[in-house]
């Protein structure tokens, strides 16, 4: 009998681990979020309503902190082919998108350490460079906030 029970969890872990899937559509319910259409990216993107945004010359930054002290942002923009081979991790989208990365530290002042990434995400036909920092006084920071955000793109 326990080795029946022993296998029924090994089993249910082994279907339920995939550490490159996430469904973020549960944490993204819990926001109040907006959809910005961003023309010059021919993309739209699910992104909190009290953030700010500025898009310009195929780029679009968007501040998930506005008015606070600490730094919570990312940004989208065009890119070509994938000239950075030191990308350690990757992530697959339930959309397809596959988003290539690797994250690192810098001190950012007073606010404390920021923890950045960088990457590209193929999406469809194109590619976008992505960058993220999380900046954090006590702790780790986590870049990979945007993640859930770049899960909702879409093509306009």
């Amino acid at each position: 009998m326990k080795i029946k029970a022993a296998l029924l969890i090994c089993m249910f872990l082994f279907l339920n681990c995939d550490s490159n899937k996430h469904n973020f559509d549960k944490e993204l319910r819990k926001e109040n979020l907006v959809k910005l259409e961003l023309k010059e990216l021919k993309i739209s993107i699910l992104v909190p309503q009290e953030s700010s945004f500025d898009e310009s010359n195929n780029e679009v930054l968007i501040n998930l902190n506005p008015k606070g002290r600490s730094v919570k942002l990312f940004s989208i923009k065009k890119a070509t082919a994938p000239k950075n081979n030191k990308y350690n991790t990757s992530f697959t989208f339930d959309s397809g998108a596959t988003l290539n990365y690797f994250i690192f530290e810098e001190n950012g002042g007073n606010g404390g350490i920021e923890y950045k990434l960088n990457g590209n995400l193929e999406y469809e036909d194109r590619i976008f460079k992505i960058t993220s920092t999380y900046q954090e006084e006590l702790g780790r920071g986590y870049p990979e906030f945007c993640l859930k955000y770049l899960s909702t793109i879409k093509n306009l």
